[in-house]
């Protein structure tokens, strides 16, 4: 038993569609095949619901016969002649489903709104990709991935019940002997049968899930990179490909904010020894990276991420008394309330300084901190984070920068900058 994960990238149009059968085709013993929705859909989908719970329905629907004209389109230059019919007619049913829902009216819960929504791009991807793999004459069948990994009721950020989850893969594999498995990244079900979703870009975490409940060999994610990269590629042009590390380096980098792994997605591959492979869908040859247990290769390069459009807030008390336990209890309930993460935290005795990311950043949030405390905070501020750092990557990194926040640890050195002329 086999994981393949592919993103949204490496299905954004027909021609990814037959790459992907002919990398299915390659495979060797059975096989998941999870898919995320196709190219920015889900971006798409969510301009749907903006329109729709600010109660425009009819540019919601506007919207999303856009979607559907986009994915027909696919579909057309996937199959052949008259063999696209039937496909167009399949996803047909799920969009009909949704404009239906959308002209009853949005109910209150945002987030309820949002699984229910943005859902259908996984869905509508892999019925196509469900439908091309059949058309290749593979023994297939389509899975709907809230029957296999049950959730609580937290929409939009869902939390995994892992026996409940693991005994229904147990049971659809047993009953089930299809060669290939399709089904979608990102979505899961309560026991109640409401939709739910696992947090943005979770795809990689479902194959995750997928892998650890069926006790898979191993987990492929299909990339349009090479492999997991020691730096963005957009922004360095000398970077390398880590072809070996551990899954505690890769849950660092992942933390830290490298993009080609979701966060969550090591956990469950590390407790049950399943490596993970980062490979370019382009090149199906290329053996990529490998993430499994040892960790001996995991210093051959400095790895370096930066996490632009940040804001530093710094928080102190107005009466010079100290920030002990108390204080920072109510200031990370106040940031859970207004579901604001930290990525970067640093405390004195008066006084505490976080940096996060400026689009989580409200108005509501720095009027309920200055309730209690003095608020100062830098914009457009960088966060620079070197894994394995030198003192000449530290230099490169910051030259000509003004540094707000210094740490290091012994593999990790991360700084707060602004342009020197802020």
């Amino acid at each position: 038993m086999q994981v393949f994960k592919f993103g949204g990238a490496s299905v954004k149009d027909a021609d990814g569609v037959k790459n992907l059968g002919k990398i299915v085709q390659s495979a060797q013993g059975r096989l998941w095949v999870v898919v995320s929705a196709m190219g920015k859909t889900t971006n798409a989908l969510e301009a749907v619901l903006q329109s729709w719970h600010g109660g425009d329905t009819p540019v919601a629907l506007q919207l999303l016969s856009g979607i559907k004209q986009q994915h027909h389109l696919i579909i057309r230059n996937s199959f052949e002649g008259l063999a696209c019919e039937p496909v167009i007619n399949d996803v047909n049913e799920f969009f009909t489903a949704l404009e239906q829902r959308l002209k009853e009216g949005p109910s209150d819960n945002y987030n309820y709104n949002y699984d229910l929504v943005v859902s259908l791009g996984e869905l509508v991807s892999t019925r196509i990709v469900y439908q091309y793999i059949k058309y290749l004459k593979i023994k297939t069948t389509w899975v709907d991935a809230g029957k296999i990994i049950r959730s609580d009721n937290r929409y939009r950020e869902a939390k995994v019940d892992w026996q409940i989850t693991e005994a229904k893969c147990k049971s659809f594999l047993k009953d089930h002997d299809a060669e290939v498995l399709v089904t979608q990244g990102f979505i899961a079900q309560t026991a109640e049968g409401q939709r739910t979703t696992l947090g943005r870009e979770g795809s990689d975490y479902s194959a995750a899930i997928i892998a650890y409940a069926s006790k898979a060999e191993k987990v492929t994610i299909w990339k349009d990179v090479p492999g997991l990269l020691n730096a963005d590629p957009r922004k360095f042009e000398d970077t390398v490909i880590l072809p070996e590390i551990s899954y505690k380096e890769a849950l660092e980098l992942s933390y830290y904010g490298a993009s080609v792994i979701h966060p969550k997605t090591i956990k469950p591959l590390q407790n049950r020894s399943i490596p993970l492979f980062i490979r370019p869908f382009n090149d199906i040859q290329a053996e990529g990276t490998k993430i499994f247990h040892q960790d001996i290769y995991d210093n051959q390069h400095p790895s370096f991420i930066i996490k632009e459009q940040q804001v530093l807030l710094s928080l102190s008390t107005r009466d010079f008394s100290f920030i002990e336990e108390q204080q920072l209890h109510e200031i990370f309930d106040c940031f859970s309330t207004h579901g604001l993460k930290s990525n970067l935290m640093q405390n004195s005795a008066i006084s505490f300084s976080v940096v996060v990311d400026a689009a989580g950043l409200s108005s509501g949030l720095i009027s309920e901190l200055q309730e209690h405390y003095k608020v100062l905070y830098n914009e457009k501020v960088s966060l620079i984070t070197i894994r394995h750092y030198t003192a000449e990557v530290v230099e490169r990194l910051t030259k000509g920068k003004r540094i707000l926040v210094e740490q290091k640890t012994r593999f990790t050195a991360r700084f707060v900058c602004s342009d020197a002329s802020a």
